[in-house]
């Protein structure tokens, strides 16, 4: 899914919803003048939500920091192998 940036200046690509598959919803809560700026992105049938926040970097900042932290998906996609049995020490 594609989202407009919050200054409109670049397209932001999120990956559907971990659990459900759904589209995403982004929200962004603050501006430039407040003391804290985040942004929530969450889906809106599974309601899993993330907010990323911060104090002194700007939206284009948070913005890549959202989106990837939203986009990571566990690399452990395969079944774990059977780990094998501990050898006793005597």
């Amino acid at each position: 899914m594609k989202f407009k940036s919050w200054d409109n200046t670049k397209e932001i690509e999120l990956s559907n919803c971990p659990f459900c598959d759904s589209e995403p919803i982004i929200k962004h809560i603050g501006n430039d003048y407040t003391k804290t700026r985040s942004i929530e992105i969450k889906c809106p049938k599974c309601r899993i939500k993330r907010i990323d926040t911060a104090l002194r970097q700007g939206f284009s900042w948070l913005e890549e920091v959202a989106t990837k932290n939203w986009n990571q998906r566990s690399m452990h996609n395969k079944p774990l192998e059977p780990t094998r049995k501990a050898e006793r020490l005597s």
